[in-house]
C-alpha cells in the first residue's frame, strides 16, 4: 500500500500486471490499462505546498477509488502519477471508464484551495501489440503524453494497441464533453 494515497503500491502493480497478462494470454480474455498524471502538479505543490499538495494527491485517490469496479484495481505508480488495471473490460469500455473518471476529478476540483486540478489520461488494451506488462505499460504512457501534448485534462487510446472496434467507435476523447 502507498502510505499517502491508501492505493496499492507500484509493486503491487508490477505482481498483478504480470499474472493479468499470463490469464489474458492463456484465456483470451480483454483487459485494459488506464494511466494519469495530475497536470500541472509541480506549480500547484509551488504555489501552494507539500502539505496542501499530498491533500490533493490524496483527494484523486479517492476519487480513482470511487471509481473503480470490486474487480478493478488502482495504483499510485509514482508522484503524481496513477494507474488503473481494468480486467474484463476492452479498451473502448477502458476510453468510456476514463473520461468518467477524468470528469470527477475536474468536478472534484472546481471549487476551493485545490481548484483547477485536472488530469491526463491513456488507455491501452492487451493485444499482440501490447503482449507484455511492460508493452502494456508504455503504450498507456505513451498515450498519456499525447493527452498532455494536446492540450492536457483528456483522454487518448494508445495507437500502439489494437484498437477495440472500428476506428470510428473509438473517439478521441477531449473536454467539454456534451451529454445526451
Amino acid at each position: 500500500m502507498d502510505a499517502l494515497t491508501r492505493l496499492f503500491n507500484r509493486r503491487r502493480l508490477d505482481e498483478d500486471l504480470d499474472a493479468e497478462c499470463k490469464r489474458c494470454v492463456r484465456y483470451g480474455r480483454p483487459l485494459a490499462f488506464v494511466m494519469l498524471d495530475v497536470d500541472h502538479f509541480k506549480a500547484f505543490n509551488d504555489a501552494h505546498g507539500h502539505p496542501q499538495a499530498d491533500t490533493a494527491l490524496q483527494e484523486v485517490a479517492d476519487v480513482i477509488a470511487g471509481s473503480v469496479r470490486t474487480t478493478d484495481t488502482a495504483y499510485r505508480y509514482g508522484g503524481e502519477e496513477f494507474c488503473i488495471l481494468l480486467r474484463e473490460t476492452s479498451g473502448l469500455d477502458a476510453m468510456h471508464f476514463a473520461e468518467r473518471v477524468r470528469q470527477r476529478i475536474e468536478q472534484r476540483f472546481s471549487a476551493g484551495t485545490t481548484a483547477g486540478i485536472t488530469a491526463s489520461f491513456g488507455v491501452a488494451g492487451f493485444s499482440i501489440a501490447t503482449p507484455t506488462p511492460r508493452a502494456l505499460v508504455e503504450a498507456a504512457d505513451a498515450a498519456m503524453y499525447q493527452s498532455k501534448n494536446g492540450g492536457r485534462n483528456r483522454v487518448m487510446f494508445s495507437s500502439s494497441s489494437f484498437p477495440p472496434g472500428p476506428p470510428s467507435d473509438l473517439p478521441q476523447i477531449h473536454p467539454p464533453m456534451v451529454s445526451n
